[in-house]
């Protein structure tokens, strides 16, 4: 018979060998009625039978509202962190939290109850120089726009500050402005005192009048001429404010018996059209010299004039372009002026050619007589060209004058011209002007 050795005879009725309940030596413990041994865990892992496992594998221990694992034990959780705090028994970041509340102080506080230099709009908390609608800041805090504070009154829905006039003035939308003083007054301004009495070439005019508050006067009136025959303003009687290329005086033919001379246009009210209440600088009438008049095109900036009679084919009555894609070439015997009109009912395009080719000689600043359609002139006639919108003239007579015309090398800088041409050998004519430049 084998003999079993003591060591091992003493550990078999140390663990119950004879069903008797006996303590465990150390490094073990009683489980289910057997000595096992005991584990114990580090941070970051739990015990899984004998082994010890990381907490992100194997069977997690799930500790409830309050606690956290710890050494495969719940503890209690410990405070929050910075930029995190307790909602719901959890740490969440400061910049979260839940419906009706929002952050205050690294804390959710409730959207009623705001910090200071803010206040609740529409359940939210926003500073106080931010209001919604129908409301405006005031002191601080945000009030209804119906509320004015002291030294202020509702103006337009906005509190406005109250201004407080001296004598001989009174208060407009915020300004002392002089109390009515004298009469209504009035005024009638051209672009140039020469006019051009050919009979055809138009002058913008301008007629304005304030009344003796300072206010724009809407007034009925009625132009006139102080020289009988000296011309035709269209229109004649309207209701200002008119103003710029609206109005147009039209001169006399110098040819004319009468046709020359000094005068002045005149302005009167319709209530009493004998009394004259304005008039414009002296007005002197020229006999033409050259190709009508620059007058619509010195408003500056970009601008063509265009004046044609009834039945011209290219462009019949009167239009001012100026608001449009503007090019421009040049050389030293042709210049070429394009431009695309920002409003459609302008046309959709134009173009205007000018040119001494077929002269033989530098375009310059002078009249330029016997012009043929550009490009197609014969030898010793001027080119000229104004067509758009599809339209053009298969034959062309007419002249032009040139100006102003500045060049920077092969860069037009500034280009001033005068126009009359005739398409088919016709008796219509298109008048007119281009400035390009400054």
């Amino acid at each position: 018979m084998a003999k079993i050795p003591l060591a091992l005879a003493l550990l078999a009725v140390a663990c119950g060998g004879s069903g008797a309940a006996v303590p465990c030596g150390a490094g073990t413990h009683l489980e289910n009625g057997s000595c096992v041994l005991t584990v114990r865990c580090g941070t970051g892992t739990h015990q899984a039978g004998v082994d010890c496992l990381p907490d992100d594998a194997g069977v997690r221990v799930v500790c409830g509202p309050g606690t956290t694992l710890d050494g495969g034990v719940c503890t209690a959780a410990a405070p929050c962190g910075a930029g995190a705090h307790v909602d719901g028994g959890i740490c969440v970041s400061d910049s979260v939290c839940g419906a009706g509340a929002h952050v205050d102080g690294g804390s959710c506080v409730s959207d009623s109850v705001c910090g200071a230099g803010a206040h609740v709009d529409g359940g939210t908390c926003v500073a106080d120089s931010v209001c919604g609608a129908g409301a405006h800041v005031d002191g601080g805090t945000c009030v209804a726009d119906s509320v004015c504070g002291a030294g202020a009154h509702l103006e337009n829905g906005v509190c406005v500050p109250d201004v407080v006039c001296g004598t001989g003035t009174h208060a407009v939308s915020g300004q002392c402005l002089a109390d009515a003083v004298g009469p209504s007054r009035f005024e009638i301004r051209l672009p140039a005192q020469d006019i051009i009495a050919d009979g055809f070439s138009k002058v913008p005019v301008v007629a304005m009048g304030t009344m003796a508050d300072g206010s724009p006067s809407t007034e009925p009136v009625v132009l006139g001429t102080s020289l009988t025959g000296a011309g035709t303003l269209s229109p004649q009687s309207f209701s200002l404010p008119t103003v710029g290329r609206d109005l147009f005086f039209t001169p006399c033919s110098s040819s004319s018996p009468g046709c020359s001379g000094v005068f002045q246009i005149t302005l009167a009210l319709a209530s009493a059209p004998n009394t004259v209440v304005a008039k414009s600088w002296p007005l002197t009438l020229q006999a033409p010299a050259g190709v009508g008049s620059t007058a619509p095109c010195l408003g500056g900036g970009n601008v063509v004039f265009f004046d044609g009679d009834v039945g011209d084919f290219i462009h019949s009555g009167t239009d001012t372009v100026t608001d449009g894609i503007w090019r421009a070439s040049a050389s030293s015997t042709d210049v070429a002026i394009h431009v695309d009109p920002t409003h459609q009912a302008q046309g959709l395009w134009w173009d205007m050619n000018f040119s001494t080719s077929q002269l033989g000689q530098a375009i310059a600043t002078q009249v330029y007589l016997n012009a043929e359609r550009w490009p197609f002139a014969a030898p010793g006639h001027p080119g000229l060209d104004v067509s758009g919108d599809g339209r053009g003239c298969n034959v062309l007579t007419g002249k032009f004058q040139v100006e102003d015309l500045q060049l920077s090398g092969s860069t037009l800088t500034s280009f001033t011209a005068t126009f009359e041409q005739h398409c088919e050998a016709g008796t219509p004519a298109l008048r007119g002007c281009v400035h390009y430049g400054p």
